[in-house]
């Protein structure tokens, strides 16, 4: 029996305690010497070194399985004693941390253990008991295939058993998922979800965009879906970022937030005026005529110069008294209606905006450069006809006018240029300007062209050229001045320069064109020579005149501006055409087209822009605003307009319009004229409507010719 046994087995018979003496005995008989060698052993069960009280014997010399201690806190364990090392378990994994020990007999408390093997006693999962799993593509994931136990990670092992694909290491749990047809994160799916997936947006209008706040990811392309986002409005094909932004339709066309760049049909116009019959060309002028009913709106003078309506190109001028209505209508419905005689092309020029004879009204005066003249039997000798007053019903014009002025001669066609100015003679009372752009002094056929000014008050009932106070006669052949006549205060001191074009004369080079200025108070018999100040044409063929109109004050320093057109100009193409703007400055005035304030080139080959020009408010935010034509523009020939917002000084090209509109037809010639009035309809808005002649309009016939009217310009 081993001592362990054997103590094991004292342990269950209780025995007295026992002493003994080796050494013989006491001679003397008391037993004095056996109890001086005597010691006290202890049993040592366990045979761990560390004996307990509980079988003691006292001998001289140790007993087998006996030490001389009772320190031992459990003698039938021998890992357990003084000299027992405890490690604490931090991770309660049962293995405890080498480096934190105690040293007892009892364990310290919960959390220790015997075991020193744990390599990590932070982490449960860690311990001499993990498993390890080969991870050939060392992505972090084993392959539960092969595996090893040990505390430490061995080279090429994880400690997860979860890899689908061990040969590649972009394929493991938690992996991205991607559009490869793969199962990245091995959840038994391909390409749910996947991270590179692209967007894609419903389009229920099939215009290409889609709604943004309905997308979705998917790796393939769902049906009813498009790659491209950004659609605003997702149930209208001609609303998306591709789409070209329409003036006043009230829809954000091409979804940038807000108001931009737009084009609007002339189709759409908010009022649309037709011409009366084929061949009317309605719309080739348009003149404000003053408030001549008192409700605080202008009224709208519209010729129509080959209006059959009073025999063939007899022409017409039609009136329209505010305020308007939105809708189209036809001009047989204006107001009043002035009526020439067969081939008279009456309505060609028409002026207004002055009270020329004091009564409190604005008076009119119609050109009709083919009228015989006052004979009546000559060849296009031309007549202007003045009406005092507001005119209502239909009217002839050479029969029942107030005052008629004809021309002295055969073939001088004045008419095609009128114009009325509160001052120009420097008297202090209004005048009469008219054109004669085939007028000569010598009536020799040789087309010089003329300008003729009659001062007020107007005694007589008739007039020829040869009565004018003024006459500025082109200096060359086939100048034809007096297409355009303009009398407008460009410097500031009260009285009307004279303003005369002569787009074929040829001083800047062969029809380059030129403007003639004479400072208000001159009489007399004048040459174009005599002019105060000449804008030149840049170049042969550009025909700087071949549009003219005096324009309010653009620039906010109190003077009106002059607007020259110049169809020829090959700045930006052949015959793209050009628009000037002259800011006058009577300290250096102008004397080339350089010298302008504001240019707008036209944008293709033979759009001749610079027909006509016009300011006013169209937004209604206080600013003046440029409108400028080419009735040649557009992919058909329709013609447009070009709306600049509040454009400073500088030099622009058609493109960079604000807003453009463009005529409904072919060959229509949107922007046959051009004119801003404020408010035409009385809706209180504040902004000036914009009119937009349209000699070619077919709406009424073949050339019947129409004038649209846009109300304001927003969404």
């Amino acid at each position: 029996m081993s001592l362990p046994s054997a103590a094991r087995f004292l342990m269950l018979l209780p025995l007295p305690l026992f002493w003994a003496c080796k050494d013989g005995g006491d001679s003397d008989g008391d037993d004095t010497a056996s109890l001086g060698c005597q010691t006290v052993w202890y049993i040592d069960a366990d045979a761990d070194g560390y004996g307990s009280d509980r079988y003691i014997l006292r001998e001289c010399d140790q007993p087998e399985g006996y030490v001389d201690n009772d320190s031992d806190c459990d003698d039938l364990n021998y890992g357990l004693n003084p000299g027992t090392t405890w490690y604490a378990d931090g991770d309660a994994d049962t293995y405890g941390d080498p480096n934190n020990a105690v040293v007892q007999c009892e364990a310290p408390g919960l959390g220790f253990v015997l075991d020193a093997q744990d390599c990590d006693d932070a982490d449960a999962l860690i311990n001499p008991d993990t498993l390890w799993f080969r991870d050939n593509d060392e992505d972090g994931h084993g392959y539960p295939g092969q595996y090893q136990t040990s505390c430490e990670a061995p080279d090429g092992y994880a400690n997860t058993a979860d890899d689908c694909d061990d040969a590649r290491a972009d394929i493991f749990p938690g992996a991205d998922e991607l559009c490869d047809e793969r199962d990245n994160d091995c959840d038994n799916s391909i390409d749910e979800d996947a991270v590179d997936a692209p967007e894609w947006f419903p389009d229920a209008d099939a215009d290409g965009f889609g709604a943004e706040s309905a997308a979705v990811r998917a790796c393939e392309q769902p049906s009813g879906t498009t790659s491209l986002g950004g659609d605003c409005d997702d149930t209208a094909d001609t609303v998306n970022p591709d789409a070209d932004e329409l003036c006043n339709d009230g829809l954000d066309n091409d979804c940038d937030g807000g108001f931009g760049a737009c084009t609007q049909d002339l189709s759409t116009a908010d009022i649309t005026q037709v011409g009366n019959g084929s061949n009317s060309l309605a719309g080739s002028s348009l003149t404000d005529a003053g408030d001549l009913n008192g409700d605080g709106i202008s009224e709208l003078w519209v010729g129509a110069p080959r209006d059959d309506a009073a025999g063939s190109d007899a022409g017409a001028a039609y009136l329209l008294m505010s305020p308007l209505t939105d809708g189209t209508f036809n001009l047989t419905d204006a107001e009043a209606t002035l009526f020439g005689e067969s081939l008279d092309y009456g309505g060609s020029a028409v002026a207004s905006g002055v009270d020329l004879n004091g009564d409190g009204v604005f008076d009119t005066v119609v050109g009709a450069p083919r009228n015989p003249g006052e004979s009546g039997s000559g060849l296009r000798a031309g007549a202007a006809w003045l009406f005092y007053g507001a005119p209502s019903g239909e009217i002839t014009m050479d029969g029942d006018q107030d005052v008629a002025f004809y021309g002295a001669r055969n073939y001088n066609r004045v008419g095609y240029g009128a114009a009325l100015s509160p001052d120009a003679s420097g008297d202090g009372q209004p005048d009469v300007l008219l054109g004669a752009p085939f007028w000569t002094s010598a009536n020799d056929n040789s087309d010089r062209g003329g300008v003729f000014l009659f001062e007020t008050p107007l005694t007589r009932s008739s007039y020829t050229l040869d009565d004018a106070d003024l006459s500025i006669e082109g200096v060359n052949e086939n100048d034809v001045v007096g297409y355009f006549v303009e009398a407008v205060d460009l410097d500031g001191d009260g009285v009307d320069e004279v303003v005369v074009s002569a787009n074929q004369a040829d001083e800047g080079g062969a029809e380059a064109g030129a403007v003639f200025v004479f400072n208000g108070g001159t009489n007399g018999g004048l040459l174009t020579s005599d002019a105060d100040f000449v804008i030149l044409g840049d170049a042969s063929a550009d025909e700087l005149g071949s549009g003219m109109r005096a324009l309010p004050d653009l620039d906010g320093d109190g003077r009106r501006e002059l607007f020259v057109g110049a169809k020829g100009d090959d700045t930006s193409g052949s015959g793209a055409g050009a628009a000037y703007i002259f800011s006058w400055d009577s300290s250096s005035p102008p004397t080339s087209t350089s010298d302008a304030s504001w240019v707008v080139l036209g944008e293709g080959l033979g759009h001749a822009l610079g027909r006509d020009g016009a300011v006013g408010d169209l937004d209604g935010d206080g600013a003046v605003d440029l409108a400028v034509s080419a009735t040649n523009a557009g992919s058909i020939g329709e013609g447009e307009v070009y709306l600049f917002l509040a454009p400073p000084p500088g030099s622009y090209l058609a493109t960079d319009a604000d807003a453009r509109f463009v005529g409904a037809a072919s060959s229509e010639g949107a922007g046959s004229a051009l004119l801003f009035l404020n408010d035409v309809t009385g809706s209180g808005d504040g902004a000036d409507d914009l009119f937009i002649g349209s000699s070619a309009g077919d709406q009424g016939g073949a050339d019947s010719g129409a004038v649209y009217v846009i109300l304001g310009l927003g969404l």
